[in-house]
């Protein structure tokens, strides 16, 4: 088919299902035309990658405009309805997908799904749904699809017998469309699975209405459908009791989610009543393979999407009491108390930051702040308290020092400026590093200083006199700065190194 060719007009074409995904329409229109999903893609004359397998651009994410045109000459549908059943659909809302109506923008759909809550090549269903009729709603892919609000059942991700993410096609290729058996029952996996040591390649035959859902109670339901209709723009979001676009919102949902990732504990899961088991455990144990990761990747991101419905289910239960909560007061305390324990871990030595990575919405950002103080830029570093002036035990200044001189100190790192007469503290503090070990010689020269300081008490010699913690030698004279002198005075706060 040439660049501005146009598909002849098919005969007969199914109207759409309000809410269907582009992936179930198609699949339910070949079978009506008796042609595999492959065949009727080429003849809706969609854009394809080049290869064996039937593989069209951004299948089931958004259409190309020559994609839009040929479908929409070839179905007599409308570009609204055709754009209806995108991933697209929820653009601004739920996903960030600016950019991807181009052609070329193909490689970066690999990228987007570790950014996007989204599945872009396959989907989560309830086999409730599907056992009454084989339409696949387009919500099933987004990352926050956790509960079925018709049939409160948790949705199913894997095929039990082809262990393979429902709606992938084929196995080895995501968005490939079966193109060699037009017949194709729609009750069915039908995920194209590779040959086994006692089965043939072929299409999967698992029921899909007799796939285990677990049921959860109303409450969870009812929760999933107020996202839902937030991402559909029917309602206006509230955060901590304020007014927010509905792409803030899922900001705030992803961050909020990172946090109880990282922090939330038993308790906290306990706290939500109508949180199932199943969801619970897939929880915890998110969080232990994320704590025992010897290596980074996309599954130990804490912004990453959900793994599975339960994962989801437990995202929606801990974030409600922050995101939609009654209050701000409440949503404001439990944030804290994370954002509190997030910090302390940052403190933990050996720990840095891992929500550095996410993105922090703008209607979170007094809550956070208020609750977390600037990070460091070393991770387990506490806050740097002033040092004091005085030497202790193993930090002491080793120019001579009296309190009615000036000297100056001629240490690399010495910051001290000229005292005028009559200060009562040292210049400086030697670091610690410094310190000269026992049993080992003095240096012939001092970097701190121009020339060698006078001789003093030191760990390397054992008949000098004892130094005084006043302002005079042993032998009663004034301490001085010559050296000649057998001592030099000590400052009076802390005593030798040792």
């Amino acid at each position: 088919m040439g660049e501005s060719s146009v598909p002849r007009r098919l005969p007969a074409v199914l109207v759409p299902v309000e809410g269907e995904s582009f992936a179930s329409w198609l699949s339910r229109a070949a079978a009506d035309w008796q042609l595999a999903p492959g065949e009727a893609a080429l003849a809706l004359g969609l854009e394809c990658r080049p290869g064996v397998v039937v593989r069209p651009l951004l299948f089931g994410v958004t259409l190309s405009r020559r994609s839009l045109r040929r479908a929409g000459a070839a179905t007599g549908l409308g570009a609204r309805d055709l754009h209806a059943m995108q991933l697209a659909r929820y653009a601004g809302t739920a996903l960030e997908l600016a950019g991807l109506d181009r052609p070329a923008s193909e490689p970066s759909l690999a990228v987007l799904g570790h950014q996007e809550w989204a599945l872009f090549t396959a989907s989560r269903a309830c086999p409730k749904c599907l056992a009454e009729r084989p339409v696949w709603p387009l919500w099933w892919r987004l990352g926050i699809a956790a509960v079925c609000p018709v049939h409160h059942v948790l949705l199913v991700d894997v095929c039990r017998r082809c262990r393979t993410r429902l709606g992938q096609g084929y196995n080895g290729h995501p968005r490939g469309l079966p193109s060699r058996r037009p017949e194709m029952d729609l009750s069915r996996c039908n995920n194209r699975r590779p040959a086994g040591r006692q089965r043939k390649a072929g299409l999967c035959d698992q029921k899909l209405a007799a796939l285990p859902a677990t049921p959860v109670p109303a409450a969870l339901a009812a929760l999933q459908q107020r996202v839902l209709d937030i991402a559909d723009g029917q309602t206006e979001p509230r955060v901590a009791g304020r007014t927010v676009p509905a792409a803030e919102f899922f900001a705030a949902l992803r961050f909020t989610t990172a946090v109880a990732r990282l922090v939330a504990t038993d308790d906290d899961l306990a706290a939500c009543s109508f949180l199932p088991d199943e969801a619970a455990e897939a929880f915890t144990a998110e969080q232990h393979a994320r704590q025992r990761a010897t290596r980074g990747g996309v599954g130990t991101q804490m912004g990453a999407v959900p793994p599975a419905a339960a994962n989801a289910a437990a995202a929606l239960a801990l974030t409600e009491p922050v995101l939609l909560g009654p209050g701000r007061r409440s949503g404001s305390d439990l944030l804290s108390e994370w954002i509190g324990r997030a910090v302390a871990r940052r403190r933990t030595p050996g720990k840095g930051d891992p929500l550095r990575a996410v993105p922090r919405p703008a209607c979170l950002e007094p809550l956070v702040r208020a609750a977390a103080p600037p990070a460091t830029r070393v991770a387990g570093a506490s806050p740097p308290a002033p040092l004091p002036w005085s030497p202790s035990p193993q930090t002491i200044c080793p120019t001579s020092w009296t309190p009615t001189t000036t000297p100056t100190c001629w240490h690399p790192t010495c910051r001290v400026r000229p005292r005028p007469a009559g200060a009562v503290s040292p210049p400086c503090a030697w670091p610690a590093s410094w310190a000269p070990r026992a049993g080992s010689r003095p240096p012939a020269t001092w970097p701190w200083t121009r020339s060698r300081p006078p001789e003093r008490p030191t760990p390397w010699s054992s008949g000098s006199p004892t130094p005084t913690r006043s302002g005079t030698a042993p032998n009663g004279s004034p301490g001085g700065t010559t050296a000649a002198a057998s001592s030099t005075t000590v400052p009076a706060a802390g005593p030798w190194p040792r």
